[in-house]
């Protein structure tokens, strides 16, 4: 099999039903709960397509635990030639010896293609509701149950493997023409982002950084829109990033 097909089988979308959910952020306002969510591939979904790639002995992997942590070694037969890539992840808190196998796995999947497109995705507002698949709980002490948001066209196996469909991170600018994929208003989803933005509190800049990463898409295309209302958020995040800055500077007595 070429080089190219394989990287085409890797890479392809999952069914909805192959992708798990987990909240990013939660918390409260004016009385309502708010959760972020952002969508990830289930390990036993990235050994399925590994057998129907590479079949039962064309790949294999190892781990090594380093303190609290977990580094999964991944190896696929490509010919003749057995190729490696290496990621890690921290131990879970709930079930942490399995869960820490799990997500090193899927990471250093992720470095062969498999659910890479995930990363397209920016954290969506969950939706919370009295019977919801998920429970979660908000920084407050509320618990709550969630259902996670419909994936986008672009996300789902008839039409993900199209680039021209994916939403730019990098590389070139996108135009107004290529926001009409975005399912949600993205003026709307602006100011419920300011507002979360405003109210929440970050330990530490890795925090704040995981959180601009994860709304990076979003944050650009709604500098082609609102380039004023762009510039606040960074603002706001700036000021955030102070602010850690100086807690961490009396911490340490400076």
């Amino acid at each position: 099999m070429k080089t190219d097909n394989i990287r085409e089988l890797l890479a392809a979308a999952f069914r909805e039903d192959e992708i798990e959910w987990r909240l990013q952020s939660s918390g409260e306002k004016n009385g309502r709960v708010w959760g972020l969510c952002l969508a990830y591939v289930q390990s036993r979904a990235v050994m399925d397509r590994l057998d129907d790639v590479f079949g039962i002995a064309g790949w294999q992997d190892s781990y090594d635990f380093v303190k609290e942590d977990v580094v999964c070694r991944l190896s696929v037969k490509i010919g003749d030639d057995w190729i490696t890539k290496m990621d890690g992840a921290p131990q879970t808190q709930v079930e942490a010896f399995k869960g820490g196998i799990s997500d090193a796995l899927k990471r250093a999947a992720v470095k062969f293609g498999i659910g890479r497109y995930l990363y397209n995705l920016d954290a969506t507002f969950a939706e919370v509701v009295e019977k919801g698949r998920y429970a979660g709980k908000t920084k407050e002490g509320t618990f709550f149950k969630w259902n996670p948001p419909k994936l986008p066209a672009w996300a789902l196996p008839a039409s993900a493997t199209k680039p021209s469909t994916l939403p730019e991170r990098n590389g070139k600018v996108a135009t107004k023409k290529d926001l009409s994929h975005m399912p949600d208003d993205i003026m709307q989803w602006s100011e419920e982002f300011f507002d979360i933005l405003s109210g929440a509190s970050y330990e530490s800049e890795k925090e704040l950084r995981d959180f601009y990463l994860a709304n990076q898409v979003r944050l650009d295309h709604l500098k082609i829109i609102d380039n004023d209302r762009h510039e606040s958020i960074l603002e706001l995040f700036s000021q955030k990033k102070d602010i850690i800055k100086d807690i961490n500077r009396d911490s340490h007595g400076e």
